[in-house]
């Protein structure tokens, strides 16, 4: 019996000597591993004492538990804890026809790429990375070298083109504007407001390297949207940067794209984290766009234009390719200089050019601006002259506000009310009861 006991003993001692060992080698596992796995080796088995923990693997824990994904991007405020594993992003925005920005989407962040090298020559593309407020930054190495970066949602923010604006009004940001580039604008609310002094003028409208950087900076910007001109405004850029307000490019009035100039909108929509907002609101004008191109480019027979925005002066601009030359098919048209080889832009023609090219065109489209079009010997010349056939931006019942046109304000963002008014002088029976919003036939008065 008394070897019994002895050999009872022996194998507790070896029990507990093993059970010791277990709970050492979970010990170690819990301090050596990721903060994702702390709380999966941490429980112990039934009886044994809990493996000690570094308070900061403990903290990183709790955060973890605490990090649950959101429903939805949060538009006020930062996050509260951080998981490398969760999406802070669930709503995206979905580019259907814009070529000249790319959205790219990590977890807690996203990289705004803006062609900018498809409208100026040389210049590199401009980068901006967005990161959720409450969570890491991401080194700027790599593909990111060089990257503005900025924490989203923002808040207060600056414009410098009008239509930006028309986008963060639709999107209803505008509460918390603080700076915009022109001294009036077409909206009688903002436009109150840049009168009073509440919105402060900073003079970057047509060039953001002209600004008023003393007196944007006083505004106290989150950040400031910019459409880029040219490369020069590049130095607006740097200098906001040195003030400490980051720049979010935007090439809304050089897209080349009738539908992809209203998804710039989009990107007005990315430092609020409002992809929502951005993708109900251009939802249905997308639609209707394709919707009524459809129909007005299957009609026949299809009358002849030409597009040619001319200054007093004789010189113009003419659509060959590109967003004008675009919606003017769309609206049922033949366009008389149509040349899918040439560059997506409006090149320069003379006003004899014109006439030579177009003179027999049954319509003249003219997106110019009033007191500042030719209105010369040839006009009286143009077939659509003879016959009250010129489309243009002062059609008589347009919008306009003491002298702001909306066509300057929101044409871009609203494509599917600019092909109706179009299609309404050429087709009129498939837009029955049409308003004019921003052009249609223009009184001869103008001209002559």
């Amino acid at each position: 019996m008394r070897r019994v006991a002895v050999f009872l003993t022996l194998v507790l001692v070896v029990a507990a000597c093993g059970d010791d060992e277990a709970t050492q080698e979970a010990g170690e596992t819990s301090s050596s591993s990721e903060p994702a796995e702390a709380e999966a080796t941490s429980t112990t088995s039934a009886g044994s004492e809990p493996a000690e923990e570094d308070p900061a693997d403990g903290d990183a824990a709790d955060d973890q538990a605490a990090a649950e994904a959101p429903a939805t991007n949060v538009t006020e405020g930062c996050v509260e804890s951080f998981d490398p594993e969760v999406d802070y992003f669930p709503d995206k925005i979905a580019i259907e026809e814009a070529t000249d920005f790319e959205v790219v989407y990590e977890n807690n962040y996203k990289v705004l790429t803006v062609r900018t090298d498809l409208v100026h020559e040389g210049m590199d593309p401009q980068v901006v990375v967005m990161v959720q407020c409450g969570t890491p930054a991401p080194e700027l190495t790599g593909d990111l070298a060089g990257a503005t970066m900025l924490e989203v949602p923002i808040t207060t923010f600056g414009l410098n083109r009008n239509d930006d604006l028309a986008s963060a009004v639709a999107l209803g940001l505008t509460d918390n504007l603080v700076t915009h580039g022109f001294e009036n604008v077409f909206p009688d609310d903002i436009d109150a407001r840049l009168e009073s002094g509440e919105i402060v003028v900073n003079g970057g409208a047509f060039g953001a390297q002209n600004m008023d950087f003393e007196t944007t900076a006083s505004a106290e910007p989150d950040a400031m949207l910019l459409f880029l001109h040219s490369e020069a405004a590049l130095e607006g850029v740097d200098r906001l940067a040195a003030l400490g307000i980051p720049t979010v490019p935007t090439l809304t009035s050089a897209a080349t794209t009738v539908l992809g100039r209203a998804e710039w909108a989009k990107v007005v929509a990315l430092p609020f984290n409002q992809e929502v907002r951005a993708n109900d609101v251009l939802g249905d004008v997308l639609g209707t766009y394709r919707d009524l191109a459809e129909q007005a480019r299957a009609r026949e027979p299809k009358p002849t234009a030409i597009f040619a925005q001319c200054g007093a002066n004789g010189e113009c601009m003419v659509a060959r390719n590109g967003w004008q030359a675009q919606i003017m098919e769309d609206a049922g048209m033949v366009n008389v200089i149509a040349d899918p080889s040439s560059e997506q832009s409006l090149e320069p023609l003379a006003i004899e050019g014109v006439f030579e090219e177009g003179a027999e065109a049954d319509y003249l489209v003219a997106f110019s601006l009033p007191g500042d079009r030719y209105t010369g010997p040839l006009m009286q010349s143009f077939r659509a002259y003879q016959e009250n056939q010129i489309i243009s931006n002062d059609a008589e019942g347009f919008s306009q506000r003491d002298g702001v046109l909306e066509y300057f304000y929101s044409s871009a963002l609203r494509p599917d009310l600019l092909l109706q008014d179009l299609v309404a002088v050429v087709h009129p029976d498939l837009v029955p009861d049409h308003t004019v919003t921003y052009m249609g036939t223009s009184p001869l008065d103008a001209w002559s």
